[in-house]
């Protein structure tokens, strides 16, 4: 049975017990006193048809009268009314809608409206008509179910029970609507609603058929919540006027008519500057707005009622420095559309604020869905719901004292049409930030978190994901970072699958061995003609990870499902698992930059491997000059520099080069000596074009992506002063395999020795090979070996394909 019906029936209810014990002598009485606008033909109690009629009968002892409506009949005001009198004067207090005093009384008569349940806003006169301001009745109400026991000195009965029900209607507000005043013991209450409004296509709200709060202003909170305990609001929509500029200018939807990463943009220029403030933002609900100090930036005066000062033995009350502070605050079936910020925690000072939950809720068209400024906000939950048309779902760095430290977790709640799902600088120490089984369609970042309080190396860990970045990058471009593990921290990914579609890379941003990718699927560009690009795809799996320092390839775990290339024909070969361990490294496809150990076929054991990354400092730089997303970079002036340097530590085609100072990917796409040809693959606009400016400040870090490794077990022997590695064959002798192109060795490739770390047999200057020969066992170098002692026969495990013809 829905709501509405059932209270509605309690109320009838309620009424039949009365009439069965009614005095009809002395509600005839009553009647017979008074013409209008008693109706006494349809029963046997006296009916007055609005509560203006209601006032003008002076009460009698145990008398009642029905009242038809508050304004007229049928309006939701209506109800059974009995009469107290021989109080002390002042005893009774009118509250406009359960407790009403006979006009030009004092206190000591009243009528009291005889119910049980919830508190009814239109027994108050709330209209829900889309038109009227019903600010100060749905105000009346919940102070009723709040502060009942202090308003009214005489005792009238059975209390309610801490609900407020709003029926179906547009409840437009002029003022704030507040949840307890943070004075006294904490404040209990639910705001019940009739349902939530979902909007359509157009965001308008014919047709609907529940409950929807429509403030009239933009620098206020619609609904501010202070000191409350155990708050819950359910099954109601809140619209603000934020929707019609996000909606009429496509911000978060694609094409946007700016360029709405810049969340400047989303300002509406027709609000006052306070709505966007740090300290006093426009929201639809506010935990603890007033608690702390006034900043320079204040939410508007508030006026409180006369007797809440009185009513505690207290002065008048101040608007700020409220200290009994809010917890426990539910949000279930609640529609939040076209605020600045759609619930703000703590938007003022610090303390408590915590266990806010959502259920259910739908936040669209705001800057902000849910904003956390303080430090103690624990355990936040936000479960089966949606953000749409946000530009940033979370923050805890925007308002407030932009210090919040929540422990989040997000089970089931989609990121639809946003700019960023997260800014979460600091976690708390109660957990990291969690998301599972989440779901992100058209998003343009997934944004940052940070390192939890008691220094846990994991920022967020992501279960059982999906997101999709594919449109908002085509009508974006690609952001510095799909996730940026701030504080030292990183992050686990695990059961999830990313979707860049067109796009190539997904850039993490953190620190070493603390981003964990186990079973991830990523989709991305299968329209890659390029072989640079392709090349990288298969070293990387379309991940990179990059700190502060270097580029990071020692993961916590990499079991990845991606495209992967034929680097022999250039052909696709499908989509296959990579983990870090038992790889197969061949020269077909290379190793991955995160391989931990590589394998051979056959019962020959493999070895394992630790990739060494590289940088150059870009002050020696004879030149950085960039058109649209290229780089060109001159190191030829560069002390020490030497082809053969890119050829062994990474800078050659079909390498990645990350800038220490932007965070921009880059892809090697030609080399000519020492001057490269740079293409971004990150922080590009819609257009195309690189966004910053690449300075001669820090370095680049360059990774390697063409090593390779042959397919079986080889060993060879190097003597020094000879240019020709011998005895080049499998333990079992045989060496056909050496002169594969898929599992050998290729003339114009090079032995790989990197900083000598698994060779210090010949030089990186000597390290080409200029012949290959399966029939003597031999492969020949570029330059003499200079091993010692001489000769040493060892593994030949690792070697460098040349790079590929520039911009191919």
């Amino acid at each position: 049975m829905a709501e509405k019906e059932f209270y509605g029936d309690l109320i009838s209810e309620v009424a039949d017990l009365m009439i069965s014990r009614r005095n009809f002598v002395q509600a005839a009485a009553v009647a017979s006193q008074t013409s209008s606008p008693i109706d006494r033909q349809t029963s046997e109690v006296a009916r007055v048809m609005t509560l203006a009629g209601l006032r003008v009968i002076e009460p009698s002892p145990a008398s009642e009268i029905t009242l038809s409506g508050y304004h007229a009949p049928g309006d939701g005001g209506e109800g059974m009314f009995r009469g107290v009198t021989g109080a002390k004067p002042g005893s009774y207090v009118d509250n406009g809608g359960t407790v009403i005093l006979p006009k030009g009384g004092n206190g000591s008569a009243a009528w009291i409206r005889l119910h049980s349940g919830p508190v009814n806003v239109r027994w108050f006169g709330a209209k829900g008509d889309g038109v009227t301001n019903d600010q100060p009745a749905i105000q009346a109400a919940i102070d009723w179910v709040i502060y009942r026991k202090k308003v009214q000195p005489a005792p009238i009965g059975p209390y309610p029970d801490g609900v407020v029900y709003f029926p179906s209607g547009v409840y437009v507000t002029n003022d704030t609507l507040h949840v307890g005043y943070g004075y006294g013991s904490y404040s209990q209450v639910i705001l019940q609603g009739d349902g939530k409004l979902h909007l359509g296509a157009s965001g308008g709200v014919g047709g609907f058929a529940g409950t929807l709060l429509k403030p009239s202003n933009n620098d206020r909170p619609a609904i501010a919540i202070s000191g409350g305990e155990a708050v819950y609001i359910r099954d109601m929509s809140f619209r603000g006027n934020h929707y019609s500029f996000i909606q009429s200018n496509s911000l978060g939807a694609h094409p946007p008519a700016f360029y709405d990463v810049d969340v400047t943009t989303w300002q509406d220029p027709a609000f006052p500057a306070n709505a966007y403030s740090q300290y006093a933002p426009h929201c639809a609900i506010a935990i603890d707005p007033y608690s702390g100090a006034p900043h320079a930036t204040t939410y508007p005066t508030v006026n409180y009622p006369s007797w809440l000062g009185p009513m505690f033995g207290l002065p008048a009350p101040r608007q700020y420095n409220r200290f009994s502070y809010t917890s426990q605050v539910y949000l279930d079936n609640v529609n939040i559309t076209g605020f600045v910020v759609g619930v703000m925690v703590k938007p003022n000072n610090d303390n408590s604020g915590d266990y806010t939950k959502l259920r259910g809720c739908f936040i669209s068209h705001c800057l902000y869905g849910v904003s956390i400024g303080q430090t103690q906000s624990r355990l936040v939950a936000i479960r089966d719901s949606l953000f749409t048309r946000v530009h940033t779902c979370i923050t805890t760095v925007t308002h407030g004292l932009q210090q919040g430290m929540p422990s989040i977790k997000c089970d089931s709640v989609e990121f639809n049409s946003t700019i960023y799902a997260l800014r979460v600088a600091t976690l708390g120490s109660g957990g990291m930030l969690t998301l599972d089984n989440c779901y992100g369609e058209d998003i343009y970042s997934l944004g940052y978190g940070s390192t939890t309080a008691n220094n846990s190396l994991t920022s967020a860990k992501f279960t059982g994901c999906n997101f999709n970045f594919q449109s908002s990058w085509g009508s974006r471009g690609v952001p510095t970072a799909v996730y940026d593990a701030v504080g030292g921290s990183g992050a686990v990914f695990k059961d999830c699958q990313f979707n860049i579609d067109t796009s190539l890379f997904l850039l993490f941003k953190g620190q070493a061995n603390a981003f964990s990718f186990e079973n991830v699927t990523v989709l991305s560009g299968t329209a890659t003609n390029k072989l640079y690009e392709k090349n990288a795809l298969n070293a990387t799996r379309g991940i990179v990870v990059t700190g502060n320092t270097t580029l990071i390839t020692r993961v916590h775990q990499f079991n990845v499902f991606a495209n992967q290339y034929d680097m022999t024909t250039g052909a696709s070969a499908g989509s296959g698992w990579q983990n870090k361990f038992d790889v197969q490294g061949s020269r077909q496809f290379g190793i991955p930059i995160y391989a931990r150990m590589v394998g051979w076929t056959g019962d020959v054991p493999g070895f394992e491997i630790n990739h060494q990354t590289f940088s150059y400092d870009k002050a020696t730089a004879a030149s950085i000059s960039q058109t649209g997303r290229t780089v060109t970079v001159d190191l030829t002036s560069s002390v020490g520099f030497s082809p053969t340097d890119f050829a062994q530590k990474g800078g050659d085609v079909g390498d990645i080069v990350v800038d220490q100072t932007t965070f921009t990917l880059f892809l090697v796409a030609g080399r000519t000596g020492n001057i490269l040809s740079l293409i971004a693959y990150t922080n590009i606009d819609s257009s195309g074009n690189l966004i910053p400016t690449i300075g001669a400040t820090g370095s680049f870090f360059v990774a390697n992506c063409r090593r390779y490794t042959p397919m079986f077990g080889t060993n060879g022997t190097f003597t020094s002063g000879s240019n020709v590695i011998t005895a080049v064959a499998r333990p079992d002798g045989s060496s056909t395999h050496i002169v594969s192109a898929t599992q050998g060795v290729q003339a114009n490739d090079f032995v790989y020795v990197g900083n000598a770390q698994y060779y210090a047999m010949v030089s990186a200057a000597n390290a080409q090979i200029t012949a290959v020969d399966n029939v003597a066992k031999t492969i020949t170098m570029a330059g003499n070996s200079t091993v010692s002692p001489s000769p040493q026969t060892g593994r030949l495990a690792m070697f460098v394909r040349a790079a590929t013809a520039n911009n191919t």
